[in-house]
């Protein structure tokens, strides 16, 4: 099977997305409701939570539906039985002012219009702490206040300091002090809500959560759980943002808390959501613009399915990947047909997925033929035929100006060379001299003319038998680097034919 990365772009063109959340408008000043909030059925081990003074740390990895929504929940429930409560959210103190006016403003479309203008909803790069679920937090909390309950939201974050969660902890102390009695919950990243110092990565790192404790307040730290799904999150240097297929522990659908008074791993426990649902950012850029959320929770499923051995529902998933987004038909397909194979009843099914791959692009000609789900498929008379149009998906996938022939031999000679434990030498020997053949005969002519088409050219001279062949294998593949200097595994095999040279 094929696993996929859904990739997104980063820039900065915005629309305004209008959450229905906050489509209620009043053109005067509204007196607060005496409507009871429905919060929902509280979630099991939740009312050991609730108590005046409490201080409750929530750590995401940001980006989901669920999340913001479960802190939501636990807010309605403290307000109902009630109790004051300050929700501390991971966004820059600089906010606090905006974010007051908002919870404040009685007309709902124009508080949200006037947040979302504020520097911290705008941002290039949009993670999941601007998401939309946290615009409904936010607007959640509005109407809770507006119902009457003694609520507040503080804004905790630093922009840029040295010392960023010793800030963040010192923002979280200063609102502390202003009302010891309320119920404090803190929602941000879950390695800022540990307890205890270090990561594996950074031996020295001390979080914002380490920082509460030492003053002695009674903190309960929580991490996220859930059965798996998908999150808006920023990956990669540089911070690539799209919705990501995520895996999680299969701990049931309904949520729950569950902690003890020790710690262990950083944290007291857990705060179960169930599966998760990616949330894009409440500004929309085209960083979000054409992402199918369902889809992206569609394959996640599949992966799981397919990890559970359960292949007979990984190739459903897929298969409805496919329906509701045909932008991944090619790998949804594929996938459904390594599913449709291992579940052995389903040749046929498998057959048919995978000629819709083909149909629809699919083109990873190298590794469809050694991968083993497939393996019950290869006896089929079809196989054959399926292969070879996949390879010309390949072959034309080829970037413009691309010496066809010569790229054709390059496969060849990775195809003999794609299991070096089993290669026979009396059959790929003779093939190799051919290939190297034709590749002086096509130099010799004028046709090896692009970066491509010097890189497999120089692949068939590296697998020659002389210095000579060598020689000439680094000269083309310095001028593969010279017309395309980003290419990675050109510049790699330049320094590889080097080392063989001086070798």
């Amino acid at each position: 099977m094929r696993r996929r990365i859904v990739s997104g772009v980063c820039l900065a063109t915005w629309s305004f997305c209008v959450l229905s959340a906050c489509a209620s408008t009043s053109s005067g000043s509204a007196a607060p409701s005496s409507v009871k909030p429905e919060c929902g059925e509280a979630p099991r081990g939740l009312e050991a939570l609730l108590k005046p003074g409490g201080l409750v740390l929530f750590g995401e990895m940001h980006g989901t539906e669920e999340v913001p929504r479960f802190v939501g929940d636990v807010a309605c429930h403290a307000s109902v039985q009630g109790l004051a409560v300050r929700v501390g959210l991971e966004i820059p103190s600089e906010e606090q002012g905006p974010l007051d006016a908002f919870l404040a403003e009685d007309d709902a479309q124009k508080s949200q219009a006037d947040l979302l203008l504020r520097p911290f909803w705008m941002r290039d790069v949009q993670d999941g702490r601007s998401s939309k679920a946290m615009l409904q937090l936010l607007s959640r909390l509005r109407e809770l206040r507006r119902s009457g309950a003694k609520l507040t939201v503080v804004a905790f974050d630093v922009a840029k300091s040295a010392d960023r969660d010793g800030e963040m902890a010192k923002n979280l102390l200063a609102a502390l002090s202003k009302g010891a009695e309320d119920l404090t919950l803190v929602l941000a990243g879950n390695l800022h809500v540990r307890l205890e110092k270090g990561t594996p990565w950074d031996a020295n790192y001390t979080p914002m959560g380490w920082h509460l404790a030492q003053a002695k307040l009674p903190v309960t730290s929580l991490n996220n759980s859930y059965t798996g799904g998908s999150a808006w999150v920023c990956m990669g240097q540089n911070a690539v943002c799209s919705a990501y297929p995520m895996k999680g522990k299969d701990k049931g659908e309904r949520p729950f808390v569950e902690h003890a008074a020790s710690v262990e791993n950083g944290y007291h426990g857990v705060f179960h959501v169930g599966a998760i649902t990616a949330s894009l950012p409440a500004v929309e850029s085209k960083q979000g613009a054409g992402i199918n959320v369902q889809a992206v929770s569609l394959r996640a499923q599949g992966d799981a399915a397919y990890d559970a051995k359960q292949f007979a529902q990984c190739a459903k998933h897929f298969a409805e990947a496919a329906r509701v987004d045909s932008s991944k038909a090619a790998s949804d397909a594929y996938n459904e047909a390594c599913c449709h194979s291992l579940a052995k009843d389903a040749d046929a099914a498998a057959i048919t997925a995978l000629q819709r791959a083909a149909k629809h692009g699919y083109s990873n000609w190298q590794h469809v033929r050694r991968d083993e789900d497939l393996a019950p498929l290869r006896a089929d008379a079809r196989w054959a035929p399926l292969m070879a149009q996949v390879r010309a998906n390949l072959m034309a996938a080829a970037p413009p100006g691309t010496n066809a022939e010569l790229y054709g031999l390059y496969l060849d000679d990775q195809d003999d060379r794609q299991d070096e434990s089993k290669i026979d030498w009396a059959v790929v020997g003779p093939r190799d001299v051919k290939r190297l053949a034709r590749a002086r005969q096509l130099l010799e002519e004028g046709k090896v003319q692009s970066a491509k088409d010097s890189f497999h050219a120089a692949l068939l001279f590296h697998h020659g038998k002389d210095v000579a062949d060598f020689k000439r294998a680094h000269t083309l593949l310095l001028k593969a680097v010279e017309l395309d200097p980003k290419d990675g595994l050109a510049r790699w095999l330049t320094a590889a034919a080097e080392d063989r040279l001086l070798t």
